[in-house]
């Protein structure tokens, strides 16, 4: 036993003794409005990252918001299959083939196709784009912190994650 605690002695008696330096001091609760726009704070010891500010915190994801809003109405609007046999065209949609699926009695695949893949991806799209323009001007309305809660809770359940049960593991 002394022969192991003499050998990690030696080892930190070789490493070279830590350099302090001065860095301004960070209150935990306002950490991210000290730091300058695309600044990083590191702990000096092990350069762990401990905050960073964003470049631009509001018009990155209300930009990329709009994207999606744009993908998602291209998406539900351009024909997802065409056929063409015998001189006869059928072609379909996202929601036509869920309002086809109802149609031909098959209900609650309808019903799960409609919700996943139109409703709850709209619904959170339409969430993200109305909480990021409504913060763009402080104070954020109360009812921001609501309506947050619930593009989160749509947020599983609108094919946002190549691994369904990711989003239930936190």
């Amino acid at each position: 036993m002394t022969g192991m605690w003499s050998d990690r002695t030696a080892i930190v008696d070789r490493l070279p003794p830590l350099r302090a330096r001065r860095l301004p001091r960070l209150r935990p609760d306002a950490a991210h409005s000290e730091l300058a726009p695309g600044a990083k704070a590191r702990c000096a010891r092990c350069g762990h990252l401990l905050a960073s500010q964003s470049a631009d915190p509001l018009d990155r994801p209300l930009a990329l918001t709009l994207a999606a809003a744009i993908a998602f109405i291209v998406a539900n609007t351009a024909s997802l299959m065409d056929l063409s046999a015998v001189g006869r065209f059928a072609s379909t949609t996202i929601p036509y083939g869920a309002y086809e699926m109802w149609m031909q009695g098959q209900r609650i695949t309808a019903v799960i196709v409609a919700f996943c893949a139109v409703i709850a991806p709209g619904a959170y799209i339409l969430f993200m784009l109305t909480v990021l323009i409504a913060v763009r001007r402080p104070p954020a309305p109360h009812w921001v912190g609501e309506l947050l809660r619930w593009g989160n809770s749509m947020q599983p359940w609108s094919m946002g994650s190549d691994d369904p049960w990711q989003s239930w593991s936190h």
